[in-house]
Formats: structure tokens, sequence, C-alpha cells
């Protein structure tokens, strides 16, 4: 029991350092990800902006979070005058040294050319769609590292009470229960008392 007891602890401290680790660094990606593009955007001022793209590109509306502005409504209008419509699947935030931003939206350019947003709402800024894949990676990062250490962390505590557990036992083992011990194993016994 004791030894079983030392194994689960090693593994469950090995498995708590890993998984932290992994959570860390799969946090760090995806909050990274989204500032990274964020920073790659460019103000829209007076809520206009331009972006060039070539076919099948994206980019990203972000707007500056802010108790006092409402959300933006932005439309899009492409090289040829069409209009097409901002998607949102998930509400990311990121930040530059100036203040923290949320996503607005996103749209695919259906064709290469020059396409025009126009804001009304709180500040924003155009630029780079956010890599999802990147997101979605430090995402699954974060929450595998957060199961492997709380496994790591209930087999540290199981190794440990095995190890201690196994290791009295031992103890206790060797010691009569009147306080007296036993002599080790393959001693002879001693020699009868002369008269």
């Amino acid at each position: 029991m004791k030894r079983w007891g030392a194994v689960l602890f090693v593994v469950g401290v090995l498995l708590l350092v890993v998984g932290l680790a992994a959570a860390v660094w799969g946090g760090v990606r995806a909050f990274g990800s989204v500032t990274s593009a964020v920073e790659s955007a460019s103000s829209m001022p007076g809520g206009t902006g331009t972006i060039t793209l070539e076919r099948g590109e994206q980019a990203t509306v972000y707007q500056e979070t802010s108790s006092v502005d409402p959300t933006a409504a932005c439309q899009v209008t492409g090289p040829g005058g069409e209009r097409l419509r901002l998607t949102r699947s998930t509400e990311l935030s990121g930040s530059t040294g100036e203040g923290n931003y949320v996503n607005v939206g996103s749209f695919e350019a259906p064709r290469s050319g020059t396409y025009t947003v126009t804001c009304a709402g709180g500040e924003t800024l155009l630029g780079p769609s956010l890599d999802f894949t990147a997101i979605g990676g430090g995402t699954l990062g974060v929450v595998l590292g957060l199961v492997g250490a709380g496994l790591g962390f209930v087999l540290v505590i199981v190794g440990a009470v095995l190890w201690f557990v196994g290791r009295s036992r031992g103890n206790t083992a060797t010691t009569t229960p009147a306080g007296g011990s036993y002599p080790p194993p393959g001693t002879p016994p001693p020699p009868p008392p002369s008269s």
C-alpha cells in the first residue's frame, strides 16, 4: 500500500503541474489571439472605415467596451454597392494599450475589392478576423489543463493517504502491543537463562 501511495502521489503531482501549465498556456494563447487581432485593427473615425480584401478573406468590426456606449449598429457595403451582413457566433473581447474591445461581428468578402463599413454607436475598429483555431485550441488547453490538474489533485490526496497509512502500518507491524519490539527476521533465539 505504501508503494502504491508513493506512485499515485508522484503521478498526481506531475498531472497537477502539467495541467496547470496547460491551462495557463491555453488562456494566454486564446487571449493573445483576440488581443493581436484587435491591435491589428484600424480606427474608424466618424464610424466609417474601409478595408481591401481578397475573395474569401474575412474582416471583423470591434467596439470599445464602455457602459455608456450603446452597441454599435454597422452596415457593410461591397465594391459593387452590395450590402453584406455582419455575423457573430460568439462574443470575444481583447484589449489594446488604450482600451478594451469586443467583436461586433464579422463578414466574408464574396469577391476581391474594397469594402466600406459604417457604424453608429460606440467607438469602432475595423480589422482582421479572429483566429478561431488559436482561440479554440487555447480554450481546449484551458479545459483539458483544468481537468488534468483536478485529477492530479485527487491523485495527490489519495496517494498521500495510502502512503502514510501504509507507512504507519509498517511501523506498527514491528512493534508488540506491550511496547517491546520483535527481533528482526533471521535472528537466532536468545540462549536459555543459566542456572
